[in-house]
């Protein structure tokens, strides 16, 4: 006989256990906070969630769902479509380059307001 399990209630569970940000989780599923604790919610909740939200935090919940059907379980131990390791890196790596971006750019008006400084007032004393 399966043991039931809450599955929104150990998503929540063990995102307090790994002290992940809330709000971090939503923005990386696409939900709102309000969402995401719907979710926490649902005892129900779907298994895709669950593994998408437990490859986010590092969880590895398979052992912890007792009763799990083969279905579901080849679900979770596979990749699910258009949910991949590279494209989370593909995504991280957009916000480094975004956030270098804005970096060069202040270094950029950096050195064009000591240029200017120079110009006026001469070299910067060492």
């Amino acid at each position: 006989m399966k043991t039931p399990t809450n599955r929104g209630g150990a998503l929540e569970a063990a995102v307090r256990k790994k002290g992940y940000p809330v709000s971090h989780l939503a923005e990386r599923l696409g939900v709102s906070r309000s969402t995401l604790y719907q979710y926490f919610k649902k005892e129900d909740l779907d298994i895709e969630t669950v593994d998408r939200a437990a490859k986010v935090i590092g969880w590895d919940y398979v052992r912890e769902f007792k009763g799990l059907s083969e279905d579901v379980y080849s679900i979770v131990t596979e990749p699910a479509a258009g949910f991949s390791a590279l494209s989370l890196c593909r995504e991280e790596l957009g916000k480094i380059q975004a956030h270098l971006t804005a970096t060069q750019q202040k270094l950029i008006n950096a050195y064009e307001t000591i240029e200017s400084y120079q110009r006026v007032y001469g070299p910067l004393p060492n």
